[in-house]
């Protein structure tokens, strides 16, 4: 067996991948497993078979194994690996993610070697990135890769989504990005089924649920009797997020009545607080409130670092939990560097970032959002390609870098340009991949109308 590092992989259309999981494997790594296989078909027509990481060293006439392991299940034959993984499999370093690759006569291994169960599916989704698809093969460079996030909370708040037809997507999509929290707004009556229904693919991936709670919305006023139906009736829920309050005097006396609630229905979520509208008098009256009480019931507080940031970082309960707050779609595109430079500012002050995506209009957003948190020295242009690799292909991923380069730039500017060069890039994407590159096409150009 020859260990070869940084050499380019190729695996031909309709060949066989394995993918070897343990046989007392958690829900989180078949999650990602499943995922990684679901997104893999979307690009290359593939063989796709799963089998016992035990059954590992057996022969086979597959092109790729894939072994989805931690350090005390990794098979002996791959234990001396170099270069050595770098998992520390203890809390505070858990969600370490390395990437291995060997190569032998027959076939090359991928090992995703996780300190974490839930970092699986972002395991998962870095190996998929390293992927190169073209119309009649796949290529990879087999360089090994060492990850770890920047902060214990990554997640998108979906303000404006389809449950039924986009919810899934958009939460494959964050979980195989690296995020670990996904958001959704309180949802109507009548569409109570298809929220319980995100919830629980949401726990059962090991995704932590955020509802928020608009206090604009009379959810405080509605008949107690249904409010309690509610959460009787919905899956576990991690996080609740109550917004857009008037006042701090009508958060605090609300709060506590939805911990009661909560506490009554089995519900074990912690509250947080978004703060962004309340004035500097506001925030320092709540903030008292929060530092006299014998034991908040407020875990934490979401803001927007660029709404009195510096304020609520200075005077905020040393007991409370920092959350930025950023959105991720809007009327105009959304500028990328500015975004990263929010979050990287923000970052080392915070306990985890929140981005707020209206879904379609995000994609891009969303897509550089998640590799803020697990690859910091990702330039622009590196991400830019990444994501044209990702939804269109590797012939395309250069004119998509280009355009999006121009659409950073200015969109009304360049808009000409910009559309030339959309159409160029689609005229590229692998047959397999057109239904992807489409969807994702529709937003950028929705993107250029709102510039």
């Amino acid at each position: 067996m020859a260990n070869e590092q940084s050499v380019k992989a190729t695996i031909p259309a309709g060949s066989t991948v394995r993918l070897f999981l343990p046989d007392d494997s958690s829900s989180f790594r078949c999650a990602a497993a499943d995922l990684f296989a679901e997104e893999l078909l979307r690009r290359l027509p593939l063989r796709i078979e799963k089998a016992l990481i035990s059954n590992m060293e057996a022969q086979s006439g597959a092109a790729l194994d894939i072994g989805f392991t931690t350090l005390g299940t990794i098979p002996p034959r791959f234990a001396f690996i170099e270069p050595p993984p770098k998992i520390r499999p203890y809390p505070d370093h858990a969600e370490h993610v390395n990437l291995r690759f060997v190569q032998d006569e027959e076939r090359w291994t991928a090992l995703v070697l996780c300190g974490a169960e839930s970092s699986f599916a972002f395991g998962a989704g870095a190996l998929l990135r390293l992927f190169r698809f073209h119309g009649d093969r796949l290529e990879f460079k087999a360089e090994p890769l060492d990850m770890q996030p920047l902060t214990p909370i990554r997640g998108i708040y979906f303000t404006e989504v389809d449950k039924q037809r986009d919810g899934r997507r958009f939460m494959s999509d964050l979980l195989l990005g690296g995020g670990n929290v996904c958001g959704f707004p309180l949802p109507s009556a009548c569409d109570w089924e298809s929220f319980f229904d995100l919830a629980q693919c949401a726990h059962d991936w090991g995704l932590k649920n955020l509802l928020s709670i608009s206090m604009e919305s009379g959810y405080f006023e509605q008949e107690a009797k249904s409010r309690r139906e509610f959460w009787r009736k919905s899956p576990p829920v991690d996080i609740v997020m109550l917004s857009h309050s008037p006042s701090p005097q009508h958060l605090l006396d609300n709060v506590g009545a939805l911990r009661s609630l909560l506490d009554e229905t089995g519900q074990k979520s912690d509250i947080w607080l978004e703060i962004n509208n309340l004035s500097e008098e506001d925030l320092r009256l709540l903030f008292n409130w929060i530092g006299a009480a014998p034991q908040s019931i407020v875990k934490a507080i979401a803001y927007n670092p660029s709404r009195n940031g510096a304020l609520i970082r200075q005077e905020a309960p040393l007991t409370m939990q920092l959350v930025s707050l950023f959105p991720l779609s809007g009327e105009a595109p959304v500028s990328i560097a500015a975004l990263g430079k929010q979050y990287f500012e923000s970052a080392p002050l915070t306990y985890g970032a929140l981005g707020a995506s209206s879904g379609d209009r995000g994609g891009l957003a969303g897509f550089a959002w998640s590799r803020f948190s697990w690859s910091p020295s990702l330039s622009l242009e590196d991400i830019f390609e990444q994501y044209g690799q990702w939804f269109f292909g590797a012939k395309a991923a250069e004119p998509m870098r280009v355009a999006l380069m121009a659409l950073e730039e200015s969109a009304a500017a360049n808009s000409a340009f910009i559309r030339q060069q959309f159409e160029y890039a689609i005229s590229l994407v692998p047959p397999a991949m057109r239904e992807l590159a489409q969807s994702q096409m529709d937003s950028l150009r929705l993107g250029i109308e709102g510039a």
